[in-house]
């Protein structure tokens, strides 16, 4: 199971999600409660081993910023937020390659407010377009209410998105609403290549605890090992 602690802006919670044995760590360089600089992210990077992926997670539609930022700041990989624009993704494929690993996720979103059947329907049609597309090389399905998306820390209907999830033609990477308690059922139902967590193993915006990241990784790989 692929894990993803997002939201970072501590170089000790990072190590310490390395040593618990995360896969991926992310940035947040849109505006919010965890937004980081560049050359902030670059002190923490630098310092990390290479064999961890390090994830922007952008908002902004300019790939001349996005892969400025992303060399500034040392990262590894681009996490892409709105509506998927293949201009966008052909440009930053130049700049990041696919490889044995995701360098580039397109997010996609369930929206909780609105009917199970649209959305198996339209997501359905949106993780094909994104596996035709050859531009990205996973998908992450987080949830979308009508108050934001992104960090809501609200779980989508996983019962009825696992159809989607697993017959889904690219890698899908869960997130929205994981914690500890929930992850290892989340991992269960919908069978997703991969998690990914912030605030749920928060103690404060952008401050990870430990015993909580720990929990979270512990869960998310025992729920893979059962399903």
């Amino acid at each position: 199971m692929w894990v993803k602690i997002c939201g970072n802006t501590r170089l000790e919670d990072c190590q310490r999600a390395v040593e618990l044995g995360v896969d991926a760590l992310g940035f947040i360089f849109a505006h919010g409660k965890r937004l980081v600089t560049a050359e902030h992210v670059r002190t923490i990077t630098s310092q990390l081993p290479s064999h961890v992926a390090t994830f922007g997670v952008f908002t902004q539609r300019d790939p001349e910023f996005i892969l400025r930022t992303a060399e500034a700041a040392g990262i590894t990989g681009i996490q892409i937020h709105g509506a998927f624009d293949a201009a966008l993704a052909s440009a930053l494929r130049l700049r990041f390659p696919k490889s044995d690993a995701p360098r580039l996720i397109q997010v996609v979103h369930w929206d909780v407010d609105e009917p199970a059947e649209l959305q198996q329907e339209r997501l359905r049609a949106e993780l094909s377009a994104l596996a035709d597309s050859n531009l990205v090389d996973a998908a992450l399905m987080d949830s979308r209410t009508k108050q934001g998306s992104g960090g809501t820390g609200v779980t989508f209907d996983w019962g009825a998105a696992a159809s989607v999830v697993q017959e889904a033609p690219l890698p899908v990477i869960a997130a929205g609403g994981l914690r500890p308690e929930n992850v290892a059922e989340a991992v269960r139902v919908l069978r997703p290549w991969g998690v990914d967590i912030s605030s749920g193993v928060e103690s404060a915006p952008g401050v990870k605890d430990a015993a909580r990241m720990q929990q979270f990784v512990h869960a998310a790989r025992n729920g893979s090992t059962e399903r």
